[in-house]
Order: structure tokens, then C-alpha cells, then sequence
């Protein structure tokens, strides 16, 4: 099981903060079984069948495999709603689908406006991770 590195913590709180804590749970499992990043079709099966096995990360590498993996994820769960959205336009032969997804403490509505949102979004959020990861490794180089 591998250490983590200190500077993950802002980055897992964060997550749990927006409310992806199931992402934050899947970047530390996935750091401490030493797993490669996992592929976006059956990321789900994929990761819950997953013994690990891989090289355990230290250090910068683990905030580099971190930010990639956030960002396979989260462009992942985005592409996957696209087609969902993409296969309920072709059931109800209707351009503007909503989707809703409520549980018991919240409602929230997806569309395809909200998803091209998300994609600019994730641009930026994908920029920011870089950025943070050149930041931390060149305090590893000092």
C-alpha cells in the first residue's frame, strides 16, 4: 500500500466537497493498489473488479497520475451521459431531452446545454490540474 502524497488533500477534498466523493474514493483506492488508469468504456466494472497490482506511485508521480485520472473520470461520466441523452432523443424522436436524476436528498436536472457547460468546465478544470501538477513538482525539484 502506498503512502499519499500530502498534497493530494486538497484535491480529494475538493471532490468530496462538489459532491464526488465516489471520485475521490476511487483516486485514493486506486493510488494505494498502484493501479494504471482504468479504461472509460467499463470504468465501473472495470474498477470494481480491479485487484491492483501495478507499480506503487510516490510523490509527484501520484499527483500526475491523480490529475489524469480525475480528469479520465470526469470526461468519462460526461461522454457517457452525452449518449444517454443521445438514445432518449431517439426513443422520444425529440431534440430538447432533460434528464433528471433525484435521490432522496436532491434533484438534478441534465440537458444538453448543461453538458456542453460541463465540457468548458472540464477544459478549464483539466488546464488547473496541469498547472497544480507543474507547481508541486518543481517544489519537488527545490
Amino acid at each position: 500500500m502506498a503512502v499519499l502524497e500530502p498534497r493530494l488533500l486538497p484535491l480529494i477534498e475538493i471532490l468530496v466537497e462538489l459532491g464526488l466523493d465516489w471520485l475521490a474514493v476511487e483516486l485514493v483506492e486506486g493510488l494505494q493498489r498502484g493501479e494504471e488508469p482504468i479504461d472509460d468504456r467499463k470504468a465501473s466494472e472495470q474498477y470494481a473488479s480491479s485487484s491492483g497490482g501495478g507499480t506503487l506511485l510516490q510523490g509527484v508521480d501520484q499527483l500526475q497520475w491523480a490529475a489524469q485520472y480525475v480528469d479520465k473520470r470526469l470526461r468519462s461520466a460526461l461522454d457517457q451521459t452525452s449518449h444517454s441523452l443521445d438514445a432518449l432523443d431517439q426513443i422520444a424522436a425529440a431534440d430538447a431531452i432533460e434528464l433528471v436524476l433525484r435521490t432522496d436528498e436532491q434533484k438534478d436536472t441534465v440537458d444538453r446545454a448543461g453538458l456542453d457547460h460541463a465540457r468548458a468546465q472540464l477544459s478549464r478544470l483539466s488546464e488547473a490540474l496541469e498547472a497544480w501538477v507543474r507547481s508541486a513538482a518543481s517544489d519537488f525539484d527545490q
